[in-house]
C-alpha cells in the first residue's frame, strides 16, 4: 500500500514537472511571437523621421520610410538572433539607429517591448579576429535572406538592409551587388560615384561567407554585434565601426 502511494506521488511529481516545462516552453514561444509582432507594428515617431531627413536633405520622404523599414528589419534580425552578435551592413540604417538611441524614452520603451532588455550598440575591439567577424556576417546575412525568402547560399536578390546604401546613393556607404550569383561588397570612392556599378575594394560573399581580398578583411574593422554571430570587415564600417547587441 505504501509503495503504491509513493509511486502515485512520484508520478504526480513527474507529471507536474513535465507540465511546468511545457508551460515554460509555451510561454517562451508566445513571448517571442509577441516581441516580433511588436517590432513589426512599431511606429517610429515624427521627430525621429525629421532627424533622419535632416541628415539626408537630397532624399525624399519615401526614402526616409525605406530607411526606417531597414531599421525595423535590423531589429527583427536582432530579435531572431537572440543574444548572438550580429552586424550592421548599412551606413544609413546605422545613422537612423543612432538617432533612435538619442530619443532615450522612446528607445528604452521600444527595447523593452522588442527584446525585454536594453539593446546595446557596442564598440568593437581593435583586436577582434577576422574569423569571428566573418561568423557574425554569415549570421546576419542568413537571417536577412530568410526574412525575404531568399536562399542565403544562392541569392537571387539582395535583402533591403543590404540594398539601402546603394539605393539611396549614400556617400561612403556599404554597397552590395549580385555578380553571377555571388554578392560583391565595396565602399564607393567619391571619384567612382558617377560610374554605374563601380565598387572599390570588392569582397565576395559566397554561400554566406565573406572573403576579403587576399583572404582577410580589408581596410578598418567592421565588427557586428551578438555573441557568436556574423559580422564583416572592410573599410571600417558597420555600426560606425562598432558592434551591435549581444549584451
Amino acid at each position: 500500500m505504501e509503495l503504491s502511494v509513493v509511486g502515485s506521488l512520484i508520478g504526480l511529481l513527474v507529471l507536474s514537472s513535465l507540465g511546468f516545462t511545457g508551460w515554460k516552453i509555451w510561454q517562451s514561444t508566445i513571448g517571442k511571437t509577441r516581441r516580433r509582432d511588436f517590432i513589426a507594428r512599431y511606429r517610429f515617431n515624427e521627430s525621429l523621421r525629421a532627424k533622419i531627413a535632416a541628415d539626408l536633405p537630397d532624399n525624399s520622404l519615401s526614402d526616409i520610410d525605406l530607411v526606417l523599414e531597414g531599421l525595423r528589419q535590423f531589429f527583427t534580425i536582432a530579435h531572431l538572433a537572440g543574444r548572438a552578435r550580429i552586424g550592421m551592413p548599412s551606413k544609413v540604417v546605422d545613422i537612423a539607429w543612432h538617432h533612435f538611441i538619442l530619443h532615450t524614452i522612446d528607445y528604452h520603451a521600444f527595447c523593452k517591448g522588442a527584446f525585454g532588455r536594453f539593446y546595446n550598440h557596442m564598440p568593437s575591439s581593435p583586436v577582434e579576429q577576422a574569423e569571428d567577424v566573418q561568423m557574425e556576417l554569415r549570421r546576419t546575412w542568413s537571417i536577412a535572406c530568410r526574412l525575404e525568402n531568399v536562399d542565403p547560399g544562392h541569392p537571387t536578390r539582395i535583402p533591403l538592409l543590404y540594398r539601402l546604401d546603394a539605393m539611396l546613393k549614400i556617400e561612403d556607404g556599404h554597397y552590395y551587388e549580385l555578380v553571377e550569383g555571388r554578392v560583391r561588397y565595396g565602399k564607393v570612392r567619391e571619384e567612382d560615384r558617377e560610374e554605374k556599378g563601380s565598387l572599390a575594394t570588392p569582397v565576395v560573399l559566397c554561400g554566406g561567407m565573406l572573403v576579403g581580398c587576399g583572404g582577410g578583411s580589408s581596410g578598418g574593422g567592421w565588427s557586428w554585434g551578438d555573441g557568436g554571430g556574423d559580422g564583416g570587415g572592410c573599410g571600417g564600417g558597420g555600426c560606425g565601426g562598432g558592434g551591435c547587441g549581444g549584451a
